[in-house]
């Protein structure tokens, strides 16, 4: 198993983990502009795969999270491993791996959400180590 940052050609890979795993419908297209732009920002944000055998299995994405209110931190935007991969510690690989991103650039805490319905994922974050600290509804609007 690899670890490595994301490249644009890993677009198909990364849309299939995204429709399959978590359920966003997307496109090719859409996902192929936003990680051409992400990995030429990555001072505020950071894709990692997983690869096994030329084949990317899966990914975290993370963006730097400054707010007037709190030290800088991470927020986990996508953790995804193919249903294949799952249970053989490429999800908690990924995590320590944004991890020690965070410290080696001093930062201190990382921050998810997870959707309500999403047990199996909040039994995994804290199998390593997340804490459940709030609840909230989120809002949005499309202009």
């Amino acid at each position: 198993m690899i670890i490595r940052n994301a490249k644009v050609n890993d677009s198909e890979a990364i849309k299939d983990l995204c429709e399959n795993e978590l359920e966003y419908q997307t496109d090719l297209s859409l996902v192929k502009s936003q990680l051409s732009f992400i990995t030429s920002h990555s001072d505020q944000q950071i894709i990692i795969v997983a690869e096994d055998n030329n084949l990317v299995v899966g990914f975290v994405h993370a963006q730097l999270y400054i707010t007037l209110y709190s030290a800088p931190s991470l927020n986990i935007l996508g953790l995804a491993v193919s249903k294949k991969y799952q249970k053989q510690g490429i999800g908690k690989t990924l995590m320590a791996k944004i991890e020690s991103l965070a410290l080696k650039n001093d930062i201190h805490q990382i921050r998810l959400n997870s959707g309500v319905e999403r047990i199996s994922a909040h039994r995994f974050y804290e199998s390593v180590g997340y804490i459940h600290n709030k609840d909230q509804a989120r809002y949005g609007k499309i202009i």
